[in-house]
């Protein structure tokens, strides 16, 4: 589905893919356990935990071959109708991104029996938006920036 596993999620895979394939297998309850996970990622080092993108539920159900496709041949037709296909500095693309004022604290020592560790940031949750522009051919217009202002009085 596209969507990646945890370590548990993994291993109970491998469990019912096991058993499915009737291979032999000393694992308790058809589940690997912590040895079989230590010599699964040590024989696949490309193998590692990585933090997942946010994808909400609306996104993540549009995204499949059938929607996809048909956003494709929508824009070829575009494309054709409006005689683009050869003038690819005609066609731009632009994406816009929200970002905290506030920093992200890095990464502190702590003791790996260590619940919580705080991280001082400041009190706002003010976002500046940044807009990127850049068409077909490569060239891109400078960031925009959006700040937040102060709204004057008509007179």
């Amino acid at each position: 589905m596209g969507l990646g596993m945890n370590k548990a999620q993994v291993m109970e895979k491998v469990g019912h893919l096991v058993k499915e394939l009737n291979l032999d297998q000393n694992f308790k309850n058809n589940t690997p356990g912590k040895d079989w996970w230590y010599g699964f990622t040590g024989r696949n080092p490309t193998v590692t935990f990585r933090s997942p993108e946010k994808l909400t539920s609306i996104r993540a159900r549009a995204l499949n071959s059938v929607k996809v496709g048909e956003y494709f041949l929508d824009l070829k037709k575009e494309m054709n109708r409006l005689r683009l296909n050869d003038k690819p500095e005609l066609v731009w693309n632009m994406d816009e991104k929200g970002v905290p004022l506030e920093h992200t604290p890095s990464k502190v020592v702590a003791a790996k029996s260590s619940r919580t560790i705080p991280g001082r940031v400041s009190n706002t949750r003010e976002r500046n938006t940044i807009v990127g522009c850049i068409n077909a051919r490569g060239d891109r217009m400078p960031p925009l920036i959006i700040v937040k202002g102060k709204k004057t009085k008509q007179q």
